[in-house]
């Protein structure tokens, strides 16, 4: 799919609203009506204990994602040499 502004907006406002709950190093990814939220390693557990989890998986749906999940694998590590 085509990088269009309106995706690149939405990245951007997601990405604010989880700075805005103390999250430093994470990347949200774009996978159309998905968004993928990966947490680097020192915050993934923060990112998956509630209400952090939910408050994280709102602000993508607020800023106009149907679905949101958060990435299970690090942000950074390899993904390839990951086991499933």
């Amino acid at each position: 799919a085509a990088v269009t502004r309106d995706a690149l907006a939405r990245v951007e406002a997601g990405e604010t609203a989880v700075r805005a709950l103390g999250f430093q190093v994470f990347r949200l990814r774009h996978h159309g009506d998905l968004a993928r939220f990966e947490f680097a390693e020192a915050e993934l557990g923060r990112a998956l204990a509630e209400p952090l989890k939910s408050r994280v998986l709102a602000a993508a749906r607020r800023v106009g994602y149907f679905e949101a999940e958060i990435d299970p694998i690090p942000y950074g590590k390899p993904r390839a040499l990951t086991p499933p």
